[in-house]
């Protein structure tokens, strides 16, 4: 006699979250105080259901992916450029509301750029990527490989902007060729200057660029208008080049303009590979996507948010220099959780703050919580260190600094940042938002409820501990 096949039954925690109804009965996304109960609460499918709500539909964003890749592999005539989504979208920790694709572009250091000969008729002059990029004599007698002495890739403004003109021209048009007016530095791209699309080569793609090549900064800004969910769907291409140290050490080196030198201050970010992953780009696990996912879900509730208490805020455009904060001042940066999450597992794991990458503790929102304050923590240790040592200059001090503009100045060179150096740094750069970040205290009021949830767990049994396997029953 055959035994009975067990059966799975499917729940769709989705459904379950919809407990909030608008006048017509239609269910509507959960408010994040509503969220917030089913975390505590640990109500598993409900809580889970609501964070699947607020997700995009990546789907539609893989579409364009495919795309995007197959667009590059026909344009570059080089299989070896590849495309490596990054950001939100690539960690699948991106929300409704603002959808976009940050991808990186990776070519070898020997990829060609062609410029324009001297007459219509002359051969192109051709240099590496390497070379445009660093080159301080690109068009002389020797214009050398583009790296320092030390063998490290050195990344110019200008050689920037002519390589992402170049790559654009490679997109959207057939045999482009950087003109030779750009051949003069410092670069003077016309306002003016445009690249004609051709709408006859295949692979079709409609993508159109959001910037002037005038005033391309660190990417390549772009729409694409065919993507049926999301139209048009923002899109950003970052410059990375493959390349290898002196010793034959490979490395990826980028641009990043959020490093230590502050907003819009420009760094060259070299990525060591560890086994066979890229340094940022090892998967999340199921706790830590989740975590990143509920943080974000709690950083977009400021604005609905009646526990922030009124604050006073230093803001130089004031008639006092200081006015009342409003929620909308208050701006946490996404990429910081993923920044302390990554951070967090590269500590001892003596240190209280330790994330381990691999556990073989099964899904538990008790670790959810667990990985949501410890990731607080990190962020307000930064934040707000015990040492303070932001230095601001104001127009009386220098003449070229603007009189509502003061300029944070850094005092630890950019070799020897930390995580939490780094961190302050891109938030104290901002008098505004910082003043909003700490003076509404959303940060330690949050972390203090998460902690009194897991204080509770442990007076209901007193050999709780966070970071061990409590079974969740609704």
């Amino acid at each position: 006699m055959a035994l009975p096949v067990p059966q799975i039954v499917s729940v769709d925690a989705t459904q379950r979250a919809f407990e909030v109804k608008d006048d017509l009965g239609v269910p509507v996304r959960n408010p994040w105080p509503t969220v917030e109960k089913y975390l505590c609460d640990k109500t598993t499918g409900k809580f889970l259901g609501a964070l699947a709500f607020q997700e995009v539909d990546y789907d539609s964003l893989d579409t364009s992916l495919r795309e995007v890749a197959a667009l590059v592999n026909a344009r570059m005539n080089n299989p070896k450029v590849l495309v490596q989504p990054r950001g939100s979208y690539a960690s699948r920790t991106a929300l409704r509301g603002h959808v976009d694709l940050d991808l990186d572009l990776v070519f070898p250091d020997d990829f060609q750029i062609e410029f324009a000969g001297a007459a219509p008729d002359a051969a192109p002059i051709v240099r590496t990527i390497s070379q445009v990029l660093g080159s301080q004599d690109l068009f002389g007698a020797n214009p050398g490989n583009g790296h320092d002495p030390s063998g490290n890739l050195v990344i110019t403004k200008d050689g920037l902007r002519l390589v992402m003109i170049y790559v654009w021209g490679r997109l959207v048009s057939d045999h482009y060729r950087l003109p030779n007016t750009f051949t003069a530095v410092p670069l003077a791209v016309p306002p003016a200057y445009s690249i004609a699309v051709d709408p006859h080569l295949r692979p079709a793609m409609t993508i159109i660029a959001t910037k002037t090549l005038a005033t391309l900064t660190r990417s390549i800004s772009a729409q694409i208008t065919d993507n049926a969910k999301y139209n048009p769907l923002d899109v950003d291409f970052f410059i990375k080049v493959l390349t290898k140290r002196l010793g034959g050490e490979e490395v990826l080196v980028g641009v990043d303009k959020d490093g230590p030198l502050g907003v819009r201050q420009y760094q060259t970010t070299t990525f060591i590979p560890s086994g066979k992953e890229w340094l940022g780009s090892n998967p999340l696990s199921p706790v830590d996507r989740t975590a990143l996912l509920a943080l974000k879900g709690w950083k977009n509730s400021f604005a609905e948010d009646p526990t922030i208490a009124p604050f006073t805020i230093r803001d130089p455009g004031a008639p006092n220099g200081s006015r009342a904060g409003q929620k909308t001042d208050i701006k946490l940066k996404s990429h910081h959780f993923l920044s302390a999450i990554n951070a967090l597992h590269e500590v001892l794991p003596t240190d209280p703050l330790y994330v381990p990458t691999h556990s073989s503790l099964p899904f538990s929102l008790v670790r959810v919580m667990d990985v949501m304050l410890k990731v607080l923590t990190f962020l307000q240790h930064a934040y707000q260190p015990a040492q303070r040592f932001n230095i601001v200059y104001y127009h009386d001090w220098d003449a070229s600094i603007p009189v509502n503009n003061p300029k944070a100045v850094y005092p630890f060179p950019q070799v020897s940042c930390g995580v939490h150096e780094t961190l302050y740094k891109q938030v104290a750069t901002s008098i505004v938002e910082y003043d909003a970040i700490i003076k509404s205290k959303v940060i330690p009021t949050f972390a203090a409820r998460l902690r009194k949830a897991l204080d509770d767990l442990a007076r209901q049994n007193p050999s709780f501990k966070p970071d061990t396997y409590t079974f969740e029953e609704e």
